[in-house]
């Protein structure tokens, strides 16, 4: 009786947990869209972004990252989680709350739901025990490997448009315009096609044009992206500008570089393509194909 008591509370802990984020979700979905409304109606004054409050007093900022606040007593804090998010490409001042939020929600699920299937099932104690510590692994590995797979993506993103980025760089250089105008005149014609480096690139103009040195709003791009062809850019033209050296030359070179490399790298997965092949071939298309040759005949034997 005990059991089915405690199956029963896990089964409700859970379906509340459900019905939480389910909430939280629609609700700052039409937060996100009252905000870009307003910003595109000019009413920019009775909307405020991130945290803040609306202009019935209602509190703007999102259930999950109000519910990050409590949840952050209870986790262990990450000096680091800052730049990890922004890596991904989460900027907003409550991604932090919002990812602890969520992981303690998926915390609180997930263990939940181990331990009442355990209970439904009829497992031992120490069987039971242990699924719920798997779920309480799950929950916590789960947001971690979603930022990881985000960042990996956005890095490939962002590699593949550098050298279309630097091409237009290159133009606009040469053209006259100077290096933080041609940055912005790229970050705009790209908004559309790469939108990961014309973010960053925008990021770059805002930060200069708050007076933050070049250099150092140069290196914070690298910190940003992680990319090891930026960081490579970026030190080359952190010293051409100390040397004097034409930067419409220097952009021009790490452009060839970069397309060479990447066609380089084109024909490497090229190369790798028939040996991957081998795998499905071998364990799929063979045993089809020697089953229609050799069905007949072993039919007639």
């Amino acid at each position: 009786m005990s059991n089915q008591l405690l199956a029963t509370f896990l089964v409700f802990l859970a379906s509340c947990s459900l019905t939480f984020a389910v909430l939280s979700w629609v609700r700052d979905r039409r937060l996100r869209r009252s905000l870009v409304r307003g910003l595109q109606t000019g009413q920019a004054s009775t909307v405020s972004v991130g945290i803040g409050t609306s202009a019935f007093g209602m509190s703007r900022e999102p259930m999950l990252a109000r519910f990050g606040r409590i949840a952050a007593r209870f986790l262990p804090k990450d000096e680091k989680l800052r730049l990890k998010l922004i890596r991904a490409g989460w900027e907003s001042r409550t991604a932090a709350l919002t990812f602890a939020g969520v992981r303690f929600w998926l915390i609180i699920s997930c263990t939940a739901l181990a331990t009442t299937t355990g209970y439904v099932l009829n497992r031992p104690g120490q069987q039971v025990l242990l699924w719920a510590g798997l779920g309480f692994l799950v929950g916590w590995m789960l947001p971690e490997f979603v930022v990881q797979r985000r960042t990996r993506l956005r890095k490939k993103r962002i590699r593949k448009s550098l050298p279309d980025a630097l091409d237009l760089l290159v133009v606009c250089v040469e053209a006259g315009v100077g290096l933080d105008g041609a940055i912005l005149r790229v970050s705009d014609e790209l908004s559309n096609t790469h939108t990961d480096i014309a973010h960053e690139f925008r990021m770059i103009n805002h930060r200069v044009n708050a007076g933050m040195p070049r250099p150092e709003a140069l290196r914070e791009l690298v910190q940003r992206t992680m990319v090891d062809d930026i960081r490579s850019i970026i030190t080359t033209l952190i010293q051409s500008e100390k040397l004097g050296v034409s930067i419409g030359r220097v952009l021009r070179v790490e452009a060839a570089a970069l397309r060479t490399k990447r066609r380089q790298e084109a024909e490497q997965n090229a190369r790798k393509a028939p040996i991957k092949m081998l795998v499905p071939l071998i364990l799929f298309v063979l045993p089809a194909l020697m089953t229609v040759i050799l069905g007949p005949a072993g039919i007639h034997l």
